[in-house]
């Protein structure tokens, strides 16, 4: 990612920028980490480069097998996401600290599955929380709402089977002056190690 700034913007006064090739450069190391965020989940494994289609690692929506998948027309209900920890349990990857990683439409449709389990001990003015932790049958997952899940897509994760390999750590380097400016980019790489088959379970929802 680059990072150009002229010498005239960075003479002007911001307001709460007192830098802002520093601002600018933070910009895109968030950037970077939101769309690590996306190829690690989303990512299509392309091991021969070409200008073009660019080297990819495999996101963990494509390292999840049929076997580990469950495809319905329907919404999940709650033996859908008991059956995906009992397929992790037969296959030993089971445990107390899953995850479960939702987009947008799957959070709702969980959280709603567990609208008439909440309790609220003490509090009479505090209603409507969503869904955080699930104890199921064959283990136990936090919730969490990720951006980058592909439409109406749940998965369910044992982290210890999923290791983030840093190939090269995120670096700055500044580039040539070309003119009244200062260019830089930075530019990191990463892949994502999957240490069993059964490290996830995956529920789609049909169109």
């Amino acid at each position: 990612k680059a990072v150009s700034v002229s010498e005239t913007a960075q003479a002007v006064t911001l307001e709460n920028i007192s830098d802002l090739f520093a601002h600018e450069l933070n910009n895109r190391i968030l950037e970077a980490k939101r769309d690590l965020e996306y190829y690690l989940i989303n990512g299509v494994y392309n091991e021969v480069e070409a200008e073009n289609n660019p080297r990819q690692m495999k996101g963990l929506v494509n390292f999840i097998c049929e076997t580990y998948t469950t495809s319905k027309s329907s919404n999940p209900t709650k033996t859908d996401i008991d059956n995906m920890s009992k397929v992790m349990r037969q296959a030993g990857t089971a445990g107390q600290n899953l995850v479960l990683l939702c987009d947008y439409n799957m959070f709702d449709v969980v959280s709603g599955l567990y609208d008439d389990k909440t309790s609220y001990i003490g509090v009479t003015d505090t209603f409507g929380s969503p869904v955080k932790r699930l104890n199921l049958k064959y283990g136990a997952c936090d919730v969490y709402l990720v951006d980058s899940m592909p439409l109406n897509t749940m998965i369910l994760a044992n982290m210890q089977y999923l290791k983030l390999a840093e190939l090269r750590p995120l670096v700055y380097q500044d580039l040539a002056k070309t003119g009244s400016g200062r260019k830089g980019f930075i530019e990191m790489e990463n892949t994502l190690k999957v240490l069993h088959p059964a490290a996830a379970t995956m529920f789609k929802k049909n169109a």
